[in-house]
């Protein structure tokens, strides 16, 4: 099966610079089972299959004209519905569907990991977070209460917008906080987009990630360069595709 993940950037239908066309049209070419898109429209799925998306996380107009957090789509039709997945997440960061590919069910937990400043401005008043608070909170969440599920262990796949550089580089450095949590979160956890980024041509590691349970084998991984050559730039993220198979 092929997994597409990639943050969009919000690139909208309504934009009038060509980049919403050119996304869709890779995303469509690309045939994949299975696509993560972040920050971005429902719009931007190929025609038919099935969407689910994350709930609202108050992000203002975005979400006014419809774009969401987290956009899941599948060949094949979703079950089993979750957007919340924990009291203790961020609204509107994560849903949890499985859908069944070549008869073979696999759970997808979609993700928008808070970046370094979220909620920092002094504008969040007593609701204000320290640097790389909302992504710690938000993988003590994911590890403590969601992945110590059983129904994790098997046939799972965790995708969308780390905000993290696995491996990391400068953002965040290997010797962080947020570092260390980020290993003890996806320990026992395959991470195939840990890619070289010399290997790969990209300008900047990766920080859409897919982690797989064990009972994946993977076939195949390559990347989406986020500078196109119809316009200067798609996205401010690389996008990445695997191809994988159940063991």
């Amino acid at each position: 099966m092929r997994i597409l993940n990639w943050n969009t950037q919000i690139a909208s239908p309504r934009g009038v610079n060509g980049r919403f066309e050119v996304v869709q049209e890779i995303v469509a070419t690309i045939d994949a089972d299975i696509i993560c898109l972040t920050e971005a429209y429902p719009e931007t799925m190929p025609s038919g299959g099935h969407i689910v998306t994350s709930g609202l996380s108050g992000w203002g107009r975005h979400e006014r004209l419809g774009a969401r957090k987290v956009v899941l789509w599948s060949k094949y039709p979703w079950r089993d519905i979750d957007q919340l997945g924990s009291e203790r997440l961020p609204e509107g960061r994560f849903v949890r569907a499985t859908t069944e590919v070549n008869k073979a069910p696999v759970t997808v937990v979609g993700m928008c990991i808070p970046y370094h400043s979220y909620r920092y401005d002094k504008s969040w008043a007593e609701k204000r977070k320290s640097i790389w608070q909302g992504a710690s909170e938000y993988l003590d969440a994911l590890r403590e209460e969601i992945l110590s599920q059983d129904r994790y262990r098997q046939r799972t796949m965790l995708i969308g917008d780390y905000n993290l550089q696995i491996p990391p580089s400068t953002y965040p450095y290997p010797s962080s906080a947020i570092n260390r949590n980020r290993e003890d979160t996806f320990a026992g956890w395959q991470i195939p987009t840990a890619v070289d980024t010399d290997a790969t041509g990209l300008d900047k590691p990766l920080v859409d990630h897919i982690a797989l349970s064990p009972d994946f084998f993977v076939r195949f991984v390559s990347v989406i360069n986020r500078f196109g050559t119809h316009i200067l730039q798609l996205s401010d993220h690389n996008g990445v595709v695997i191809d994988v198979a159940p063991v």
